[in-house]
């Protein structure tokens, strides 16, 4: 046999040890369970924003009005956010900052219950970083 395929036979033996005792953290505990926190909290933070930015706007006149028609709101709007703008912010928003806390929890679950991938994993961060 070459030398070739003898390392990679011990390479093979090793990448299979590395992937036979890696952990997965539960995954209930470590991603749905922050991601359903991380949504609720950001909804609600939302809601106040938006709360605080409409429940500041009065009815406005955009438009220019007599002097003798100054104190009068008849041709004056409401000034706000559109229905739709609420609504995708009051829901977009709060789902992408819940996903990337839940993908940040898990990695750290990933890393606490795997500790010799997280140091194997930012050594190689380190000496790609080294060598650029």
């Amino acid at each position: 046999m070459s030398w070739v395929t003898d390392a990679g036979k011990e390479i093979s033996k090793g990448v299979q040890a590395g992937v036979n005792s890696l952990r997965a953290p539960d995954y209930i505990y470590w991603w749905v369970v922050p991601f359903m926190v991380a949504l609720v909290i950001s909804v609600l933070i939302t809601i106040f924003i938006l709360r605080g930015v409409s429940g500041s706007l009065k009815k406005t006149c955009l438009n220019f009005v007599k002097e003798e028609d100054e104190g009068k709101t008849d041709n004056c709007d409401s000034v706000g956010l559109p229905l739709w703008v609420s609504v995708v912010s009051t829901i977009v928003a709060p789902t992408i900052i819940a996903l990337g806390v839940a993908a940040g929890v898990y990695k750290v679950g990933v890393y606490t219950h795997n500790p010799k991938m997280a140091a194997g994993i930012m050594t190689t961060s380190y000496v790609a970083d080294a060598f650029d």
